[in-house]
């Protein structure tokens, strides 16, 4: 992973990277941005957001977050219900064993303080909205 930090302390991809999960496959472009887990300040004994076991279904959580659902499935543009990237998040923790608990703490989270950052992420995330049209998205690949 080669990544650089931004002043507000989020890592930025500087070459696309790929997070892989038994025959799942999500890919980000260059330029994608991540604060890992989302943790606020004071939480933060709990869990580093940038945590090795949490840190590859924080990255795919905050992807499809950002496009609010949006990403290409086999080559076909789709939008996954905020549910389902919720339990996307869980399911990738659940298949790098993370603790129970901790996987329960982190979904329930996003579940009840998720949609804040669901309904505003389009609007802040310039990124995204300057490559929609270009088609440049997270991909999922199934194998």
């Amino acid at each position: 992973m080669t990544i650089r930090w931004d002043k507000k302390g989020r890592m930025i991809f500087l070459k696309p990277y790929k997070v892989k999960v038994h025959n799942i496959q999500f890919s980000f472009p260059k330029g994608f941005k991540s604060d890992g887990a989302s943790i606020p300040w004071y939480a933060q004994w709990f869990g580093d957001p940038y945590d090795g076991d949490t840190l590859d279904g924080a990255l795919v959580h905050d992807g499809l977050y950002g496009q609010q659902g949006h990403c290409i499935l086999g080559g076909t543009e789709i939008v996954l219900p905020r549910l389902n990237v919720d339990n996307i998040f869980r399911g990738i923790m659940g298949w790098q064993h993370v603790n129970p608990f901790k996987k329960w703490i982190y979904w329930a989270m996003v579940r009840m303080f998720g949609w804040m950052p669901w309904h505003i992420s389009p609007l802040i995330n310039k990124w995204f909205l300057k490559h929609k049209k270009s088609g440049i998205m997270i991909r999922i690949i199934i194998k």
